[in-house]
C-alpha cells in the first residue's frame, strides 16, 4: 500500500482539478444548448438532441444504418426531414447515403477486403453506366430541372444500395437478421394497411394527414378504384399509392413464401402463416391486379419448381377469393381488367400504344429521363419494361433483362448447394428469387420499380437482390470450404 500521506496529497492535487472540470463541462453544455435553442428554436433543438445519439450509433456500424434504412423503406417511404437545404431530404435518401458513407469508411479503415461486386454487381454497374449515358444524351433536347436531377440521383442511389447490402452482410447470422427484419417490417406494413382500411374513413384520413409533419401529403389522401368514392376503397398503408403498396406487398410475400414449408417449430410456422395471411389480405385490399398477378405467378412457379405442398394452399386461397361474398367486388374488378372493360385498363392500352410509337422513333438509347423531343409523344407508361425502353432504348431494356437473368442464374445453383451445406440459407435465397419474379411479373402492368417518382420501390427491390446475393456468396464459400476439407481428409 502507498503511504497515507501520498494518497492524501494525490486527492488534494486532483480534487480541485475535478471540481473545476465538472462545472466547466456543465457550463459548456449549457452554452451549447442555449446557442442551439437560439438558432433552431426549442422544437428543432429537442429533435437535434434526440437525433445526435442515434446518428452516432448509425455511424458506428453499417448494419445499424442498414436496419434503419429498411425501416424507412417499408414504414415511412415518403417521410422527410424538417430541414430545407435547397431541397427537403427524405428518410430513405438519408438512410442510403449514410450506409454508403459508413461502408466506405469501413473499407478505408481496412476492416474488410475490397468492395465485393459479384456478377450481379458488375452487370448493375454496366446498367447504371447506360443510365448515365441515356441521361446525358437526353439533355440535347430537354434541359433538366432541379427536380429531375434530384430524382435521377435518387434512382442511382437506390440501385447503388445493392452494393451496401451485399457488402454489409458477410456472415450468415447477418444475412438471416437482414432477411427476417425485411419480413417482419413487411408484415407490420401490411398490418398498418389493413388497420387503416378497416377503421372509419374519417379516422384513417385523420391519421394519414398527421403524417404531414414529416412531408406526407395532406387533404383527401384516401384512394378509391378509378378515384371514384362511389367505388371500393383501396388500401394504401403509408405508401400513398395503392399500386406501390401492392408492389411492396408482392415483393415481401414472395420473400416469405419459401419459409412457409421450411423445417420450423409449430409455433414459428403459425407465426409465418399469420404474417403471410396479413400480407395477402392487405394485397387484396389494394385492388392492385398487377401485384396480385405477380405474387400468384411467383408462388405457382415456386410450387412447381421446389415445393409441391404449396399447390393445395394456393388452390384453397384462389377458391376463397372466387367464392366468398366479401371478395366479389375484387373478382369483378379483376375480370373487368382482363376483358379491358374498366377505365384504368383502357388507359393502360392507350399508354402502351403511345409508348411503342416513342420507342420506334428512338430505339437505341431512348429519350433519356428529362423529357421528350417531339410534342406528339410523352414520357411515362404503366409497364416497367416499356418505361425502361422509353428512357434507355432497347439497349437499356436488354441490359435490364440481362441484369435479372444474371441474378437468377447465379443464385439458383447456390440455393441447391445451400440445401446440404447451410439449410437456413436455402429458403432465404429462394425467397429473394421468388420476390424478384413477383416484381418482374407485376412490372408488366406497372412502373414503380423503375419510376423516378418512387425510388424507394427500386431500393427495396435491390435490397432484396443484395440479400439474395450475400446469401448465395456465403453458400458458395461454405461449399468450397467443405470441398477443401474433404480433399484434406481423403487426399
Amino acid at each position: 500500500m502507498r503511504p497515507m500521506v501520498q494518497q492524501t496529497a494525490e486527492r488534494t492535487a486532483t480534487g480541485p482539478r475535478n471540481a473545476f472540470f465538472v462545472p466547466s463541462l456543465v457550463l459548456a453544455g449549457a452554452v451549447a444548448g442555449a446557442l442551439l435553442v437560439a438558432g433552431l428554436g426549442p422544437v428543432l433543438s429537442l429533435a437535434t438532441a434526440a437525433v445526435v445519439p442515434v446518428a452516432l450509433l448509425v455511424l458506428s456500424d453499417v448494419k445499424v444504418a442498414l436496419g434503419l434504412t429498411f425501416c424507412a423503406l417499408l414504414l415511412l417511404p415518403f417521410g422527410t426531414l424538417p430541414l430545407d437545404i435547397g431541397f427537403v431530404p427524405t428518410f430513405v435518401e438519408v438512410g442510403i447515403l449514410t450506409t454508403l458513407v459508413v461502408l466506405a469508411l469501413s473499407l478505408l479503415a481496412n476492416k474488410r477486403d475490397a468492395l465485393y461486386l459479384g456478377p450481379v454487381g458488375v452487370a448493375l454497374a454496366l446498367f447504371m453506366g447506360l443510365m448515365v449515358a441515356s441521361f446525358v444524351l437526353g439533355l440535347a433536347h430537354s434541359r433538366p430541372t432541379v427536380t429531375s436531377l434530384r430524382r435521377f440521383a435518387d434512382m442511382i442511389l437506390s440501385l447503388a444500395f445493392y452494393y451496401v447490402v451485399v457488402n454489409a452482410l458477410y456472415e450468415q447470422r447477418q444475412v438471416e437478421r437482414a432477411y427476417w427484419l425485411l419480413v417482419t417490417l413487411g408484415a407490420l406494413a401490411a398490418l398498418i394497411g389493413v388497420v387503416l382500411y378497416l377503421v372509419p374513413t374519417h379516422v384513417a384520413e385523420r391519421l394519414l394527414n398527421a403524417l404531414g409533419v414529416i412531408g406526407y401529403p395532406r387533404g383527401a389522401v384516401l384512394r378509391y378504384i378509378e378515384d371514384n368514392p362511389e367505388l371500393p376503397l383501396r388500401a394504401i398503408g403509408t405508401s400513398v399509392d395503392p399500386n406501390v403498396f401492392g408492389g411492396t406487398l408482392a415483393l415481401l410475400g414472395g420473400l416469405l413464401t419459401p419459409q412457409l414449408f421450411a423445417p420450423r417449430p409449430r409455433r414459428v410456422r403459425l407465426l409465418l402463416w399469420g404474417g403471410m395471411g396479413l400480407i395477402f389480405l392487405a394485397l387484396l385490399l389494394t385492388f392492385s391486379r398487377g401485384s396480385m398477378l405477380g405474387l400468384a405467378f411467383a408462388a405457382v412457379a415456386f410450387a412447381g419448381v421446389r415445393e409441391r405442398r404449396l399447390i393445395a394452399p394456393l388452390v384453397a386461397a384462389g377458391a376463397l377469393v372466387l367464392l366468398l361474398p366479401a371478395t366479389r367486388q375484387y373478382v369483378q374488378h379483376f375480370a373487368e381488367g382482363l376483358q379491358g372493360q374498366d377505365l384504368a385498363t383502357q388507359m393502360r392500352f392507350g399508354e402502351y400504344k403511345d409508348a411503342l410509337i416513342l420507342i420506334s422513333r428512338y430505339p437505341a438509347f431512348g429519350v433519356g429521363f428529362t423529357g421528350v423531343p417531339d410534342v406528339d409523344i410523352y414520357l411515362g407508361v404503366s409497364s416497367v419494361y416499356l418505361l425502361v425502353a422509353e428512357e434507355m432504348g432497347l439497349i437499356g431494356l436488354a441490359a435490364f433483362l440481362c441484369l435479372f437473368l444474371t441474378f437468377l442464374a447465379t443464385t439458383w445453383p447456390a440455393a441447391r448447394k445451400a440445401r446440404s451445406q447451410a439449410p437456413a440459407l436455402e429458403p432465404i435465397i429462394l425467397g429473394t428469387q421468388t420476390a424478384v419474379v413477383a416484381g418482374l411479373v407485376a412490372g408488366m402492368l406497372d412502373h414503380y420499380l423503375f419510376n423516378l417518382s418512387f425510388p424507394h420501390a427500386a431500393a427495396l427491390l435491390w435490397s432484396i437482390v443484395g440479400v439474395g446475393c450475400a446469401a448465395a456468396r456465403l453458400s458458395r464459400a461454405l461449399t468450397a470450404r467443405q470441398r477443401g476439407h474433404n480433399m484434406v481428409v481423403f487426399g
